[in-house]
């Protein structure tokens, strides 16, 4: 599998177990309490071969981006979360600072 497909496969996964773990905050039951562990065990199972191929920095900095995407996208479409425009401005600068490191 290409080394990026498997990143963002690991972020996806984990994204999916940070679902998980709030829906299990937010007393939707507590299976999702164990689906979320192991989500992030399957993320982190698909993840570490990646270690192996690519540098750390590269291949964490691309995690990172599509983890605080996914995690913006879970607080504000899902759960209905509000960023005031400072934090928004803080997550656009971050996520594009994580990508100009990667690059």
């Amino acid at each position: 599998m290409n080394v990026h497909l498997q990143v963002i496969l690991a972020a996806l996964i984990s994204v999916l177990g940070d679902l998980c773990g709030k829906m299990w905050a937010t007393g939707k039951g507590g299976w999702y309490y164990f689906a979320a562990l192991a989500a992030w065990t399957v993320g982190s199972i698909v993840y570490l071969p990646v270690l192996a191929k690519q540098g750390l920095i590269v291949a964490t900095l691309l995690w990172c981006i599509i983890n605080v995407i996914g995690f913006v996208f879970l607080g504000v479409v899902l759960f209905k979360e509000t960023l005031t425009p400072l934090q928004w401005t803080g997550v656009i600068l971050g996520v594009l600072g994580m990508a100009l490191l990667s690059s």
